[in-house]
């Protein structure tokens, strides 16, 4: 962590565990159990209740080895860690990926494009320029309108108005006074 007093600026980076981290993990299972959830109540109600019919468990079986599949190359990408360089400020706090994962981003993004654009799916291709969207973000203070704390796991959730978060991972050194430079910018 560093200070620039001129600027009063914080830096500080950190790699993040994906696995390992309360709110990462939350985040994931809504991301992921509400799209599988859905698909299965429309699989539910498609078949007329006969759920587990041989082309409905096929179909099942397909869908769930390629989330598999995709969630392995995911792993493989990011090896379970997401390292990210948070600057905090007068004006307020933001993040992006290190360089590196920067790189691997924008590529898996433009494959996401790509191949929504090629296979005529534009939600993939939706899927990927949202998140080109989201490699940077900045959080005003002027818009913070509650912090959730998760002292072990070093970790702040930032609820923004009118909709939004930021997670903000600290370090266990830098936790305490980023929690409270937060906490002092919410008065």
């Amino acid at each position: 962590m560093s200070h620039t007093e001129e600027t009063n600026e914080i830096h500080w980076d950190i790699v993040v565990p994906i696995f390992k981290n309360r709110v990462i993990l939350q985040e994931l299972g809504i991301a992921l159990g509400i799209p599988f959830g859905m698909l299965l109540i429309v699989l539910a109600l498609s078949t007329g209740g006969s759920f587990f019919d041989n082309q409905t468990t096929i179909f099942a079986t397909v869908f769930f080895s390629l989330f598999l599949a995709v969630s392995f190359l995911f792993v493989l990408l990011v090896m379970g860690r997401y390292p990210i360089s948070y600057v905090l400020d007068d004006s307020g706090i933001s993040y992006t990926p290190q360089n590196k994962q920067k790189k691997s981003n924008r590529l898996v993004n433009t494959l996401a494009i790509a191949f929504g654009l090629l296979s005529g799916k534009p939600s993939v291709a939706g899927a990927g320029l949202l998140a080109n969207t989201r490699q940077k973000m900045f959080l005003p203070w002027s818009k913070i309108k509650k912090i959730k704390k998760y002292p072990r796991s070093h970790t702040l959730v930032l609820y923004a108005k009118p909709a939004g978060k930021m997670g903000v991972f600290c370090t266990p050194k830098n936790y305490p006074e980023i929690s409270a430079i937060l906490e002092k910018r919410m008065q």
